[in-house]
């Protein structure tokens, strides 16, 4: 009976955390035309993650690199977010030039390129490319519109 109580806390406390966890995640857009309107209306730039079904390491960056909480808050406060798998845009696809798999490109609101990462990186080398793509978007902004 002692061994089902336990069974069952660890049940609760897993489920628990998980929806914890799911509140702390990155807000995707699937489709280009919205996550370009929300980055207009917010003044943001365009996180784009290119990834594929069948490619590992796109899974190991959404699993890993995506879900840590710094990565989390950094996109979630600097930028507009938007998943795209391979084949369903293969216009902005053609137009990013994505050779590999996964790819993260930041777009200003007229989709010119920031800066890209291509291939899986820890969430550490994430952010701070992140960074260093917000610190271009926030020096190319008129004076009197940065926050």
């Amino acid at each position: 009976m002692a061994y089902l109580r336990t069974i069952a806390a660890f049940v609760v406390l897993a489920l628990g955390a998980r929806c914890v966890s799911a509140a702390d995640q990155i807000a995707w857009h699937s489709e280009v035309a919205a996550a370009v309107a929300a980055a207009e209306q917010r003044d943001l730039p365009i996180l784009v993650y290119l990834t594929s079904s069948h490619c590992p390491y796109c899974v190991k960056m959404k699993n890993q690199t995506l879900a840590a909480a710094p990565v989390v808050a950094a996109v979630g406060e600097k930028f507009v977010a938007l998943t795209v798998a391979r084949g369903t845009a293969p216009e902005l696809e053609r137009r990013l030039a994505v050779r590999a798999y996964p790819t993260t490109v930041v777009l200003r609101v007229d989709q010119s390129e920031i800066g890209r990462v291509t291939g899986f990186v820890s969430p550490t080398q994430l952010t701070t490319s992140l960074e260093r793509f917000n610190a271009i978007h926030v020096a190319a902004k008129p004076a009197a519109t940065v926050k």
